[in-house]
């Protein structure tokens, strides 16, 4: 029973070896769910004739497996016996299912910061609260085999297109600063979330993040 046969929507059947009390093995259908960010599902339906539920889940893909035309893997098998030896098999993927093979999104949210002796527009305010953007770029996708390595987080590095604009600096004139190293856009996290039974493959999460040269 080849996986890489396993086309969804198709209904497959295969003859099994004499003696095992297995007749047959159907794959009805697979449902799909995409999300913003994080782990896709694939759930495939299978209904199989056996003997037992362990005869049954020798039918379908094994945990870990991959799936023949998508970042996907096995994840869980969930047998339930219908009537006699039919039983229905919900097989569970976890995977990028985009054909783009990553997703990309931005964050920006607003970023107070108590400051002393503001000079705006001739005025100095003794006190004040100044209101900026931290802005960062996350970037999920699939590594296969070598996973980018960790000792890159904290290091200059620039985001997958499309980068977003980044507001001009409130800093500029300021005297006595404080400076920031590095900074522009760095990599400010890697995060691997491995799927469970897979050791050779991961969904990365990337972070990018935009860091002012002067703050005070």
């Amino acid at each position: 029973m080849p996986f890489d046969d396993h086309i969804p929507g198709a209904i497959l059947l295969g003859a099994i070896g004499d003696g095992v009390g297995i007749q047959r093995w159907t794959h009805v259908d697979d449902e799909a769910t995409e999300t913003e960010s994080g782990w896709d599902t694939l759930v495939s339906r299978y209904y199989a004739r056996a003997a037992s539920a362990t005869l049954a889940l020798a039918m379908v893909p094994k945990r870990g497996d991959k799936h023949a035309t998508l970042d996907a893997w096995v994840t869980s098998r969930e047998p339930r016996r219908l009537a006699g030896d039919v039983w229905e098999i919900m097989v569970r993927h976890v995977g990028l299912l985009s054909p783009r093979g990553h997703k990309i999104s931005v964050r920006c949210m607003d970023a107070p910061r108590s400051v002393q002796l503001l000079s705006v527009d001739s005025r100095v305010w003794p006190q004040a609260q100044v209101h900026e953007s931290t802005i960062s770029v996350v970037h999920q996708y699939i590594a296969i085999g070598e996973i980018p390595p960790t000792s890159a987080v904290s290091r200059p590095a620039t985001p997958p297109d499309p980068i977003p604009a980044i507001a001009e600096t409130a800093w500029a004139s300021l005297a006595r600063v404080t400076h920031h190293w590095p900074h522009g856009w760095i990599l400010s996290g890697r995060d691997p979330e491995y799927p469970p039974g897979v050791t050779n493959a991961a969904l990365v999460t990337d972070t990018y993040t935009w860091i002012q040269e002067n703050t005070p």
